[in-house]
This record gives structure tokens, C-alpha cells and sequence, in this order.
């Protein structure tokens, strides 16, 4: 086979695969466009369940974000933050506000002299995993509520 020849092989090749990507793609984006209908259509449904859900999921953030540097810090002594804080003090040492503010700042991908989003990021992520938890675990419980009802 020439150098040309395997070019093109290797040109059809890539094409090949841009198509399946393609494709890969306007599958994801159908299949959400269904799921938000879907999710529109329930909350048209159910507007009362739905606003129940949502004002819940709100106040679980809103409290989350207020408690963040204790969740924070009960993260921390489990140790799946590392060992060091982005200032390189070992994190096992520190006790009080600068415990808190190393956890939230590791959390938060780290200090924003680093590149990362620093305590603010940290309280940010501590409010929507929670707002996240609160939205999944409420419409899970409604949905088995519903098939108890059946």
C-alpha cells in the first residue's frame, strides 16, 4: 500500500468516525430532549408535588451553604481530602476557622491563587451536591408513594 493510499484509508477512517460521533450526539440531545418534555409534562401534572419539590430542594441548599464550613470540615476528618491544604499545611493539624477555610478552599478545587474557586467554591459545591441529594431523593420518595397508592 503506498503513503497515499494509506492516507486516504486513514482519512475514511476519521470521516467514519466524525459520522458516529454525529450521530452519538443527536442521540444524547434527543434522548434529553425527551426527558425535559417529560419532566415538563410532570410538572404540569403535579404542580403542587413539583412546587414541594422544588421549595425543598431551595431550603436544603440554602442550609447546606449556611453550615457549609462544618459539613466541611466533618469531610475533612474522614481524610478524603488529602492530606495538605493548598498551603501546604497538613490538614490532620489545623483546628478551627482554619480547618474550615482549608476544607472549604479543597473542596472548592482549591485556593483561588491556584487557579481554583478557593472557600466560595467549596460552599458552592457543598449547596448544590446537597440541593442535588434533596432533588433526586424527593422525587424518588414521591414516585414510591405513587406506586403505594396504586
Amino acid at each position: 500500500m503506498s503513503f497515499f493510499d494509506s492516507l486516504l484509508c486513514h482519512a475514511s477512517n476519521m470521516h467514519c468516525k466524525i459520522h458516529d460521533i454525529k450521530c452519538a450526539i443527536q442521540d444524547a440531545a434527543w434522548s434529553a430532549e425527551k426527558k425535559v418534555y417529560k419532566s415538563i409534562d410532570y410538572v404540569i401534572e403535579n404542580p403542587a408535588k413539583s412546587a414541594a419539590i422544588a421549595t425543598t430542594t431551595v431550603l436544603s441548599a440554602g442550609v447546606a451553604y449556611v453550615n457549609a464550613p462544618v459539613i466541611a470540615v466533618a469531610i475533612a476528618k474522614t481524610g478524603v481530602l488529602g492530606k495538605t491544604a493548598t498551603t501546604g499545611a497538613v490538614i490532620s493539624k489545623l483546628t478551627g476557622a482554619p480547618l474550615a477555610r482549608a476544607s472549604l478552599a479543597k473542596l472548592g478545587f482549591g485556593a483561588i491563587s491556584i487557579g481554583g474557586k478557593g472557600i466560595a467554591g467549596g460552599k458552592f459545591v457543598i449547596a448544590t451536591t446537597t440541593a442535588t441529594t434533596t432533588a433526586t431523593v424527593t422525587v424518588a420518595a414521591s414516585k414510591l408513594n405513587k406506586n403505594k397508592s396504586k
